[in-house]
């Protein structure tokens, strides 16, 4: 058995408020779910899975576990942020420094 957050559409359901978190569970219970909520304007993607992160540092925070893994790891901002950033996995190491 597969251990770990819920991924749905590819997003995990993971570091959720706890309003996101009640919103996500009622879309899941619900007859139909559409969009998973959007917690925040950082996300971290690896192996396939999306995982929305609090803020740029719980985003770089988490990256770094990722990377010292040995996962390719990118970052950015969802595309709702008024500043959209992207770090790709060859500028993960500057971008972890800053």
């Amino acid at each position: 058995m597969k251990r770990g957050p819920a991924v749905v559409d590819g997003r995990a359901l993971a570091r959720l408020s706890r309003e996101d978190a009640y919103a996500a569970i009622a879309l899941l219970n619900g007859p139909s779910f559409k969009k998973v909520p959007m917690p925040s304007a950082w996300h971290v993607n690896y192996s396939g899975i999306t995982v929305d992160c609090r803020d740029e540092q719980d985003a770089k925070s988490l990256a770094r576990e990722l990377v010292r893994k040995g996962f390719w790891v990118s970052a950015g901002t969802i595309e709702e942020a008024i500043v959209a950033r992207r770090v790709e996995p060859d500028q993960m190491e500057d971008w972890l420094l800053d």
